[in-house]
């Protein structure tokens, strides 16, 4: 694990992209944003980034996608395969073919998404881009301290005999990778699978269609009043939390407006607080990668519930803040690798069929 970035010790950020100006203007912005960031080097496009890797030995790499010789995409693959401990911030248009391409790169191995304000003047726009590359890359630089013991790789006795009647999964950085890797050894089980995903809300129509892709399950961005189905995933919509309620043996979606929760919208808390007052303790919640603690308190409900919850291993995360920060108070059942988190899910789903909610 990085240890915690001083100006002695600096984060090492390589800025990639093929217009001199965006390389200037991104490094400024980091370099005004902390002095603990370092730039350690400049490309103009994939192939001159991979030259550059044993150079400058970046802890951190800012992509643009839309590149001539190599483009980004072509390059990310390359990257991770040569050091693949490096962090990918991918810096690309906001626009719907530029979203589609960030999702892409996400599953890929891209820690990270930020939408470029191309040609806009908007002042908002500039700032959020501003705020978005800052908390990108200090985000990545969260070292939170190992305390929780590990977890044995076998099930643990309290899952070996639960059996949930819905799945609920939290994630944030890095976790789209994660999520895709983890549904697909999964595949279609006997419950609905609810997932909040913290990431801007122009990529999540285009995550849920991936997820769907990937694994071959129905996966459908959460909607007010839709029904949950077995055998269906439900993605929260960017800027609204998803809640759920029940209203006699059916169980609906509602979108809640409310303001936003661990700095989050939507938030994993309000999704798994919802959800207990729905399932009880019926629940198995799964907490992936990602930065800040959004998930514990929702967890905390859970378990006081009767529910479950297991969380990935700090080794395979990007950010152990939100699985470490459940870990760490004691309420996870199993700290396992993304590898291994479908096979506990799939135990705790032996002879499950499909129930009503009373």
């Amino acid at each position: 694990m990085r240890k915690a970035a001083t100006e002695k010790n600096p984060i090492r950020v390589l800025i990639v992209d093929d217009s001199k100006v965006t390389r200037a203007v991104i490094g400024k912005i980091l370099q005004e944003a902390a002095p603990q960031v370092k730039i350690v080097g400049y490309a103009e496009d994939g192939a001159s980034a991979l030259k550059a890797l044993d150079v400058c030995e970046p802890d951190i790499i800012i992509l643009d996608l839309a590149m001539p010789a190599m483009d980004g995409l072509t390059a990310l693959p390359l990257i991770l395969q040569k050091k693949p401990q490096t962090r990918i911030v991918v810096c690309s248009a906001a626009s719907a073919p530029g979203a589609e391409i960030s999702v892409r790169a996400l599953a890929l191995g891209a820690t990270v998404c930020v939408a470029k304000p191309v040609g806009s003047k908007n002042p908002k726009a500039i700032a959020d881009f501003n705020s978005a590359i800052k908390q990108a890359v200090l985000g990545l630089n969260e070292a939170p301290v190992k305390t929780a013991p590990e977890s044995p790789r076998s099930l643990a006795p309290d899952l070996v005999a639960f059996r949930p009647r819905l799945i609920a999964i939290g994630s944030s950085t890095g976790g789209p990778n994660a999520l895709i890797s983890l549904l697909k050894d999964l595949g279609k089980v006997p419950v609905p699978i609810v997932i909040t995903q913290h990431m801007m809300e122009m990529f999540i129509p285009i995550l849920a269609r991936q997820i769907g892709q990937e694994t071959g399950v129905e996966c459908t961005e959460a909607a007010e009043g839709l029904l949950l189905e077995p055998g269906r995933i439900y993605l929260a919509a960017g800027g609204s939390h998803m809640a759920l309620k029940k209203s006699g043996q059916r169980v609906t979606i509602a979108l809640d407006d409310g303001a936003p929760e661990n700095f989050c919208k939507p938030a994993v808390d309000v999704m798994l607080r919802s959800a207990v007052e729905v399932y009880g303790g019926d629940i198995m919640t799964i907490i992936l990668t990602g930065m800040g603690k959004d998930g514990l308190i929702g967890c905390e409900a859970v378990a006081k519930a009767g529910g479950r919850i297991i969380v990935q291993d700090q080794e395979t995360s990007i950010v152990w803040g939100m699985p470490g920060s459940v870990a760490n108070a004691g309420l996870a059942s199993a700290i396992l690798p993304v590898s291994g988190l479908a096979r506990a899910v799939r135990n705790t789903l032996l002879d499950v069929t499909p129930r009503g909610v009373s």
